[in-house]
């Protein structure tokens, strides 16, 4: 059939060989005594050996030549025309000028109906028969020839205007007199320029009967206005086609305007204003179509409206449903009070209460998949390719591209950005940025410009990936609340700041380390580059610039060899002691040797600009047991000397008690020679 080849062709190339117009006897309509300018034209249209069948829209335009040639007249456009067993039949008119007597072609292009494709020209060109140069005798002026004009036109000819046959006798072949045998007519009516007419009270010449092409004044609207009576539609066209159609109902009216509107006769108080090919279905009351091309309001609605746009939609069975415009939207069953404003293929699901959709492409509220749970209040602002799942009220997308908000998840909020996910049954949730992951309830997510994924670590929780860190005023204070616990969690809750009773702390499930200067590096117990470490604490102890302070297990040292505390007490000995003070602590005073003469002296420690504790304790115990040698030493030579000495002093005390002994028996001797 012609009319599948059409839909298969018509974008690209019509094989038009196959297609032939045959002119059939042209027929007039004639009004009265004057000829119009309008004629019927039949015509038979084949397709592949085959009758076409269907609804086309035509264009009919005239030429002075077969081929090439110029455009004749105005050309006629119909839409929607039937065809029925290739057989179809039209009126029409290129104008008072077009048929002069020359030859005529007749160039013919069409489409399917509706159809937004261009007219495709069918060839050849259909030459004009003899039948329609009548029209050129409406244009003939001055008396005719006897030879052309014989006999009389009987009365009844004239629709009772005559009273008599009118019969063409006088020498010049014209109407003589002043026409009194016309019924009504002399000269005092002629004078006045009136015609009567049976269906007016008086004459066509009241003002107060006729509406004037330069407006009229006095007009009272309750009993005089321009439209029907009866049941009759009211229709104004321009172009002799139609532009709007005014019914009136027992329960309010109907307009349709546009192109080929349809708008069923049970939706009342509707309209289809403009347009082309709008439908307003069965029971749709209250609804209108402003405009745009191949919009459709479904049965059973309340209130809806269409502003414009293309193949925009609202389904059946809703309640001041709106889209405004845009391409290819639409608004699905049992939704009550819902919005989109333009944007293209965009879609509010059913059983949704107050959505609001506005423009951007592809994006989706889902509604409710049961009827008796709606969906309330869900809004979408722009972007592409967004969704707000099902049973999600009061949710919020602003903006961006990609983002979803999961199944049951009330009061969730996307904030643009793009494809970010809150993922279902994870309500008074927020997320903004790139790749959010919001898998819990009540969490807040922003995540920066990184193309990875960032989730939230639990409900409840505030979570930020801010890769160029976090700016805060200089005056800006932070607090962290007036309870004791674990303020701050570094990298889970292992590692973090936290606060006692009158106690600061820095928990580490490992070591703890100070690094002066340096980048940061992943590797365990590396300042970095750049960087030096000055005090590390772990299991094994406390290194303070590089030495152990506080490690004293035998089992954590190595490399032992004696020393001579005599050499220690000397080299302590001679080591410069001084009384000075740091520079940056001028008034606090310290005494003891500096880090250069005790590495000079000892060599020990990282290097000769610090003196570590535990090298320090190291020097005075050495120096002290050499102190303690010589002690040790010097008490042994005076107990050598004390024994001497009492050795010496009993050998006197026995030589003195000898001497005494002696010296008593020589008294004895002496006494008894005396006497």
């Amino acid at each position: 059939m012609i009319k599948s080849r059409l839909n298969n062709t018509m974008k690209t190339k019509l094989t038009l060989n196959l297609i032939c117009f045959c002119l059939l006897p042209s027929t007039f309509c004639l009004s009265g005594l004057a000829q119009g300018t309008t004629f019927t034209y039949q015509g038979r249209l084949t397709g592949d050996g085959a009758p076409a069948v269907g609804r086309y829209d035509l264009t009919f335009t005239l030429f002075d030549a077969a081929t090439r040639g110029s455009v004749v007249g105005t050309s006629n456009e119909v839409r929607s025309i039937e065809v029925s067993n290739g057989l179809f039949t039209v009126e029409l008119d290129f104008g008072s000028k077009a048929f002069t007597g020359a030859d005529r072609w007749l160039e013919i292009a069409l489409r399917p109906a509706s159809s937004p494709d261009d007219y495709v020209a069918l060839s050849p060109r259909q030459p004009i028969t003899t039948t329609p140069y009548a029209i050129t005798a409406s244009k003939l002026s001055g008396p005719l020839p006897a030879s052309q004009l014989t006999g009389t036109l009987p009365s009844a000819r004239l629709n009772g205007i005559y009273s008599g046959a009118l019969t063409f006798s006088n020498a010049a072949n014209t109407l003589a007199g002043n026409g009194a045998a016309l019924t009504g007519l002399n000269a005092a009516a002629l004078a006045s320029g009136t015609i009567p007419d049976a269906r007016l009270a008086a004459n066509v010449a009241r003002t107060d009967q006729v509406w004037l092409q330069t407006g009229n004044a006095g007009i009272n609207a309750a009993t005089e206005f321009l439209g029907t009576t009866d049941a009759a539609p009211l229709v104004l066209r321009a172009g002799n086609r139609q532009v709007l159609r005014l019914e009136g109902q027992s329960s309010g009216v109907r307009l349709l305007g546009g192109v080929n509107p349809s708008l069923s006769t049970s939706s009342t108080n509707s309209a289809i204003l403009g347009g082309r090919d709008g439908v307003i279905e069965a029971r749709a009351h209250e609804s209108t179509i402003g405009g745009g091309l191949d919009n459709i309001i479904r049965a059973d609605q309340r209130s809806a409206f269409i502003g414009g746009g293309a193949h925009n939609e609202i389904l059946a069975d809703n309640q001041h449903a709106v889209i405004v415009g845009g391409r290819d939207n639409r608004i699905g069953t049992n939704v009550v009070i819902s919005l989109v404003v333009g944007g293209g293929e965009n879609r509010i699901a059913n059983n949704v209460d107050g959505g609001l959709m506005v423009g951007g492409f592809r994006n989706d509220i889902l509604g409710s998949l049961n009827p008796n749970r709606r969906e309330i209040a869900p809004i979408l602002l722009g972007g592409s390719d967004n969704e707000i799942g099902r049973d999600s009220s009061w949710t919020v997308i602003l903006g961006g591209d990609n983002n979803r908000i999961g199944t049951n998840c009330a009061s969730a909020v996307i904030a643009g950005g793009t494809n970010n996910l809150v993922a279902d049954n994870c309500g008074l949730s927020f997320a903004a940025g790139r790749r959010c992951r919001v898998n819990h309830a009540g969490a807040f997510v922003w995540a920066d410009s990184q193309n990875a994924s960032f989730a939230s670590a639990g409900e409840d929780t505030f979570n930020i990936r801010s890769q160029g860190g976090m700016h805060l005023s200089g005056d800006t204070s932070q607090f962290f609340g007036s309870s004791t616990r674990q303020m701050l969690n570094l990298w889970s809750t292992r590692y973090g700041l936290g606060v006692q009773a009158s106690t600061l702390y820095f928990r580490t499930d490992n070591g703890f380390a100070w690094y002066q200067d340096g980048i940061h590096s992943d590797t365990q117990n590396s300042p970095g580059t750049g960087g030096t470490e000055r005090m590390r604490l772990d299991s094994s102890g406390l290194r303070v610039n590089g030495t152990f302070v506080s490690a004293s297990d035998r089992n954590a040292k190595g490399g032992f060899t004696t020393v001579d505390p005599q050499e220690i007490l000397a080299k302590v000995a001679t080591l410069p002691i001084t009384r000075w003070h740091y520079t940056n602590d001028a008034a606090t005073p310290h005494v003891g040797p500096v880090a250069q003469d005790f590495h000079a002296a000892f060599g020990v420690g990282p290097d000769d600009q610090h003196i570590a504790t535990v090298d320090a304790d190291g020097v005075a115990l050495a120096a002290i047991q050499g102190l303690n040698q010589r002690v040790e030493a010097g008490q042994q030579r005076a107990e050598a000397q004390s024994r001497q000495s009492e050795d010496r002093i009993w050998k006197l005390e026995a030589e003195n008690a000898a001497l005494k002994s002696r010296l008593e028996r020589l008294e004895q001797l002496l006494e008894l020679n005396t006497r």
